[in-house]
């Protein structure tokens, strides 16, 4: 029984010696974060998109390039270079791309035409795409996991989810 509180006393000592030294060591207090940013480069293909075409009705595409957007299934390819960022978006009738730097301003033209002025920001495994249009705000949102990317897109009272999975 003694030996089995000792053995007991000492492991909890030897714990807490551990804790102290990974909480007050410089080395180990620069290690990364348990909940370390989603590594959001590579290549996604559309898999499921819900509400696309309400969505593109809200913002005031016109009825055949909504049918022709909403019968796509677009491919896109994030990669990042330098601080700078791409995102390519490819379909079997458009291809765009757009080139930034998080939170700085830059002029985009959108696959249906507007022309905006959108800035891009990273809040952990999100990305906030944030447009105006000539007085009208859109906000894009694209969630990155392991194995996937969904992106919301809100205009108003419609919102739009399409999900984009890593080949």
């Amino acid at each position: 029984l003694w030996s089995i509180r000792f053995i007991r006393q000492a492991a909890r000592g030897f714990l807490h010696n551990c804790t102290y030294t990974l909480l007050t060591n410089p080395f180990f207090g620069s290690l990364p974060p348990k909940t370390a940013i989603m590594p959001i480069e590579g290549k996604y293909k559309l898999t499921k998109s819900e509400n696309f075409e309400e969505y593109m009705k809200a913002i005031g595409v016109n009825m055949v390039m909504r049918k022709l957007a909403a019968s796509a299934t677009p491919e896109t390819e994030i990669s990042q270079a330098d601080g700078s960022y791409k995102i390519k978006t490819s379909t079997t009738f458009k291809t765009t791309e757009i080139n930034f730097k998080l939170g700085e301003p830059f002029d985009e033209e959108t696959a249906d035409g507007r022309k905006c002025k959108s800035t891009i920001t990273l809040d952990g495994d999100t990305m906030i795409h944030s447009q105006d249009c000539g007085g009208t705000t859109y906000e894009i949102l694209r969630k990155f996991t392991d194995s996937d990317m969904t992106m919301i897109l809100k205009h108003g009272e419609v919102t739009s989810t399409r999900v984009y999975a890593k080949p």
